[in-house]
């Protein structure tokens, strides 16, 4: 079994989460769906591992492929549209001006 990764052990986990985080949360159903197998519950069951300390390299792999799956250009399961709309801003700092932060 491997160690623990957090946060803090990996900056790019760090960035992604920051990334996600710019999505709205499980309260917009219309986006992340409902139910034990939509969407919002796999990201959120390996999140919730990742943020509390708990997640695992087979964690961050589940994750990597959940981003590329339904977030990735071209997926079939969230439409580019769909995210654009789900973007959420930082304080006043617009989502769109936030993630060029990041760049």
């Amino acid at each position: 079994m491997t160690e623990p990764i957090t946060l803090a052990d990996d900056p790019d986990l760090a960035h992604l989460v920051d990334l996600l985080d710019m999505l709205r949360g499980p309260e917009a159903t219309s986006f992340w769906g409902t139910g034990p197998h939509s969407i919002g519950s796999k990201f959120a069951y390996r999140l919730q591992l990742i943020l509390t300390g708990e997640g695992r390299a087979g964690d961050l792999d589940y994750l990597a492929v959940y981003v590329l799956k339904y977030l990735g250009k071209g997926n079939t399961h969230i439409s580019q549209e769909q995210i654009r709309t789900a973007l959420r801003g930082v304080g006043t700092l617009p989502a769109a001006a936030h993630a060029v932060s990041y760049l």
